[in-house]
């Protein structure tokens, strides 16, 4: 097998994996998993939990430190 197609599998893997595991506020996991497990990987991290911050109100995800929910409005506690 040429090593460039090897690395560029690799590559393309671990990408998808760490773009997954972005959006599920664990992007190390998820580049880890690409990279040794490809699709598999990819579907194991779409299925874990999510871990970002959320909303009481509306579950809705906030960005760490916020006073108020985007989605809903609501106040947030102090974390």
């Amino acid at each position: 097998m040429d090593p460039t197609v090897l690395i560029t599998w690799l590559a393309i893997q671990s990408g998808v994996g760490l773009l997954i595991g972005r959006a599920r506020g664990r992007p190390l996991l998820g580049w880890i998993l690409g990279l040794l497990l490809g699709p598999i990987g990819w579907i194991t991290m779409a299925v874990l939990s999510d871990k970002r911050p959320k909303c009481p109100e509306c579950l809705g995800v906030v960005v760490p430190g916020a006073k108020k929910c985007k989605s809903c409005g609501s106040t947030l506690p102090i974390a």
